[in-house]
Parts: structure tokens; sequence; C-alpha cells
């Protein structure tokens, strides 16, 4: 089974039960003939590029998902004829993608692990700033030099 995307282009001026309906026909569809779904994201109401179907807005979906290579025809087939839908656009999700993914997620876990407890200070919190008695220093010395300028 090979990784693939598709993102889906509704009618933005349906009802929002109707766009979550056909949404939802989109997860089932894709479980129902063996797929396994990885994401849905739901990008919503933007502004197309250019009119399609005389429509200036669409709601935008997202999908990513696992099947097999003869299902994806059948797929682009099924919501060519559902109206609801005015764009569909579906990708291979290449090899090396994946790979990324997972080392991002990888270096997002040990991130993670090496935070610091909520109880735990920080190093920085602890030490004092080592300016703080030169700049009462430096404010003394300019008042000598001030005191001995009038004097002169």
């Amino acid at each position: 089974m090979r990784q693939y995307e598709s993102t889906f282009v509704l009618d933005a001026h349906l009802p929002t039960e109707t766009t979550d309906a056909t949404i939802d026909k989109i997860t089932k569809y894709i479980e129902s003939n063996g797929g396994k779904i990885k994401l849905v994201d739901r990008w919503g109401k933007r502004r197309l590029a250019y009119e399609i179907k005389k429509k200036q807005y669409g709601y935008y979906a997202y999908f990513r998902y696992e099947a097999e290579g003869t299902f994806i025809k059948e797929f682009e087939r099924e919501f060519k004829l559902d109206e609801t839908v005015l764009r569909s656009l579906t990708v291979v999700v290449p090899k090396v993608a994946i790979k990324q993914e997972e080392r991002l997620a990888k270096k997002k876990a040990e991130k993670k692990a090496q935070k610091p407890k909520v109880n735990e200070k920080p190093v920085h919190a602890e030490t004092k700033p080592q300016f703080e008695n030169t700049v009462s220093q430096s404010n003394e010395d300019d008042k000598k030099e001030d005191e001995e300028a009038t004097d002169a």
C-alpha cells in the first residue's frame, strides 16, 4: 500500500451539514475500500484563484491516507460525479517525504524529552547578572568626575 494525498474543493455556498456529510462520505469511502486514513484536515472556506463553475469561494479539505493503486481510479471517478465537489487532486506521497516526516517527528520527540520539568528552575534564573555592580560603580565614578570638573 502507498500513501496518497487528496485535496478537495467543495462548494462553499452549501450548508455546513452538507459539507460535513461530503467529508464524512469521502472518509467512509476510503475506509470501506481498504484504505487507512492518516489525516483529515479541514482548511475551511477560501477564495479561489479563478472561478470554477461560476463560484468564487470554495471549502478546502485535505486527506492523507494509505490505499492500493487500483483504488485511486475508482476514487477519482466517484467524486467527479459528485456535484458538491468542484475540484479534486490526488497525488502519491514520495518515500523521501515520508522518511523526512519520520525524522522530524523523532526530533520533536527528543526535544520534548529534553525540556525541563515545570518544577525545575532554569539554570540562568539562579545566577545574578554580573554587570549589576558595574552599573552602580560607573554611576559613582561619573559623580566623582562631575564633582572634580565643577571644582576645577
